[in-house]
C-alpha cells in the first residue's frame, strides 16, 4: 500500500512530510532476513529513560530483537548509510550517521506504546537522534493482522489524532525523531521490521 494514499497523505503532510522508498528491500531480501531472524537469537528489546538507563518494561513495550548475522547487519546499515545525502535534502539537516540497526519481531499481545526518538546520548557519544528510518519486511494482512504503524500529532485544541499506515515488505519510512508514534497490539501473525535513527 502507498504512503500516499488520502489519509496516509494527509499524515505525511501533518508532520511535514515523510520520506518514503517502496521497494527499498527487494522481495528476496526481505524474505531471507525474516528466515535469518526467525531463527536468530532473541531478547526482549528494551526502552531508553531520560537518564540514559535501558531497562525493559512491558507496559510501554513488548517486542523481541532478533540478533541476525554481522553480513546481514552491515547489508543493512550500508544501505541506509547510502540515504544520507537524498534525507539532508529532503529533511533539510546536515545527518552525519546512522546508528546500528534493530531487527525486531512482534508475536501476538506485542506493541510499542506512542513514543519518541529523540532521545539524547551521553556528553561522551555526542549523538542524539534526528531521523528514524522504519523498515519493513513482511506485509500486514498478508502476514500479520493488527501491529499499524500510527503517527499522532496534537492540534491546537490539544486533541490527539492517530494516522495507521500499512507498510509493505521493503517499504522504508523516514521521520524526524520528534514525532510520535507506535506500534499497535498484534492481534496475529509475525511482524518483522527494521528501525535505526540518524544523528
Amino acid at each position: 500500500m502507498s504512503l500516499y494514499c488520502h489519509q496516509q497523505k494527509q499524515a505525511a503532510n501533518f508532520f511535514n512530510n515523510i520520506w518514503e522508498s517502496e521497494q527499498f528491500l527487494s522481495k528476496l531480501d526481505c524474505q531471507k532476513l525474516v528466515h535469518e531472524m526467525m531463527s536468530a537469537r532473541q531478547t526482549p528489546q528494551k526502552t531508553i529513560n531520560s537518564e540514559h538507563i535501558y531497562q525493559q518494561d512491558q507496559s510501554i513495550r513488548k517486542t523481541q530483537q532478533a540478533f541476525v548475522s554481522r553480513s546481514s547487519q552491515a547489508f543493512i546499515s550500508a544501505k541506509i548509510m547510502a540515504l544520507r545525502s537524498s534525507l539532508n535534502s529532503f529533511f533539510g539537516l546536515s545527518l552525519f550517521a546512522c546508528q546500528p540497526p534493530q531487527f525486531l519481531l512482534y508475536r501476538p499481545g506485542d506493541f510499542f506504546k506512542p513514543h519518541i526518538d529523540l532521545i539524547a546520548k551521553p556528553q561522551h557519544t555526542a549523538q542524539e537522534r534526528l531521523l528514524s528510518i522504519i523498515i519493513s519486511l513482511n506485509a500486514g494482512t498478508q502476514s500479520y493482522q493488527g501491529g499499524d504503524l500510527v503517527f499522532y500529532q496534537l492540534n491546537q485544541a490539544q486533541e490527539q489524532h492517530g494516522y495507521p499506515i500499512q507498510q509493505s515488505a521493503g517499504q522504508a519510512l523516514a521521520f524526524l525523531s520528534d514525532v510520535t508514534h507506535e506500534v499497535q497490539l498484534l492481534e496475529s501473525g509475525i511482524r518483522c521490521s527494521i528501525v535505526s535513527w540518524f544523528y
